[in-house]
């Protein structure tokens, strides 16, 4: 396993985007759309890897005429879903050599995938070298669930949860009290390497401390599930389940924006705010906002905390906009930010959505961002998988 000390974390918005990751899957009808519209508007420079999962995906892929940015692995043996956020995190050392990091729950699978990937098609990206992807065998999390900027590391608390039942079940910490503290060490050490700066772990979601008390007292029987917050309200059950199989989770990057700006020496971040589409909404719309309201309060001492408006909406089951679930590049010089667009697609949301659009879109041009609406239909990823256009992509490389 590969020393960890010389490489650094690729945060989650700062620096250039050189290489994003995705995995083409033609079951989802408007995938070619947002691809399409990500060769056509992410900045000059950034490549997209593409891989595939099907024959007849690729050669689908194959007909359309990309730019040079678009690099088509044309071998078929990925078996990564189309939600490559979630199975891991990456360190580059340099510019260009790259540490893939597993999270727990992906370990022994097919993430080595990755590293032979780019391997066989290095001469046409930006890697110049991948190294043996290093197994976290304790840390029991999903990507759109770490979110890094600066100082500041933030992580749902269902995943800090079971992370640290893993570090207890590995004699790691002897207490509920010992593991929450030495976790948060433990995440800040595995992410701190080199030039990071990263000074603090906060835990989006953790329960109030009654709650977190009678966690205490559970603390070394079986872990229970602790979901961040209750699934059942952000996604109505639907009988055919999400296209992948698996149960909806929530994760932070749904309903958190970090922007890397700061106001009277806070940081700026979007929290979603849920506005009903139709009188029947009304009732789920307030508990999700019951819910993020949890959130601001949690966080408004040291954060400027702005509210950006989010749609309920009911297409064959209900769910929200994830307008939160975008793409941030912050450097030096300019500040970019591409966001999904929900008033592109289903015809009976486009005059009724596109309010929304336009508001989320200004109000990341009032803190000095160039917002880009990616207009393709998000609407099947929310309403049967579980994201949106931060799910469905990976950055392997910023600088």
């Amino acid at each position: 396993m590969p020393e960890t000390q010389e490489f650094s974390f690729v945060p989650s918005i700062r620096g250039k985007i050189k290489l994003l990751v995705m995995v083409f899957d033609l079951v989802e009808p408007s995938y070619l759309s947002i691809l399409k519209e990500l060769d056509k508007k992410l900045s000059s420079g950034t490549q997209i890897l593409i891989l595939n999962i099907d024959r007849n995906f690729r050669d689908e892929l194959l007909k359309e005429k990309w730019s040079k940015r678009i690099i088509i692995d044309v071998n078929l043996n990925s078996n990564f879903s189309r939600w490559i956020r979630d199975p891991f995190i990456t360190f580059v050392k340099g510019k260009e050599t790259l540490l893939v990091t597993e999270f727990l729950h992906n370990i022994s699978s097919h993430n080595q995938e990755l590293a032979e990937h780019i391997d066989k098609i290095y001469d046409t990206t930006p890697v110049e070298k991948i190294v043996e992807v290093n197994q976290a065998d304790w840390f029991d999390a999903a990507g759109g669930n770490v979110l890094a900027d600066q100082k500041y590391i933030f992580i749902g608390w269902n995943d800090f949860y079971k992370t640290m039942n893993q570090l207890y079940l590995k004699n790691q910490c002897a207490s509920f009290e010992d593991c929450y503290t030495f976790t948060k060490d433990k995440i800040r050490e595995l992410l701190n390497q080199e030039n990071s700066t990263f000074e603090e772990v906060i835990v989006i979601g953790e329960p109030s401390k009654n709650s977190k008390n009678a966690l205490m007292r559970a603390f070394t029987e079986e872990v229970p599930s602790f979901p961040l917050f209750d699934h059942h309200i952000w996604k109505s059950p639907d009988k055919r389940k999400a296209m992948n199989g698996m149960d909806f989770i929530v994760h932070i990057d749904l309903f958190i924006s970090l922007t890397g700006q700061i106001f009277k020496q806070k940081p700026i971040i979007f929290v979603a705010f849920v506005i009903p589409t139709m009188p029947e909404l009304a009732s789920r719309a307030n508990k999700l906002n019951e819910e993020l309201e949890g959130v601001v309060v949690q966080m408004k001492e040291h954060f400027c905390i702005m509210r950006n408006p989010v749609p309920l909406v009911k297409n064959n089951i209900e769910y929200p906009c994830f307008y939160n679930n975008c793409l941030v590049e912050v450097t030096e010089t300019i500040k970019s930010v591409w966001i999904p667009s929900f008033a592109t697609g289903k015809e009976d949301w486009k005059k009724k959505l596109m309010p929304y659009d336009k508001a989320n879109q200004r109000l990341w041009k009032e803190i000095g961002f160039k917002a880009i609406l990616i207009k393709s239909d998000f609407h099947n990823l929310c309403e049967y998988g579980k994201g949106a256009l931060h799910c469905i992509t990976n950055e392997l490389i910023r600088h």
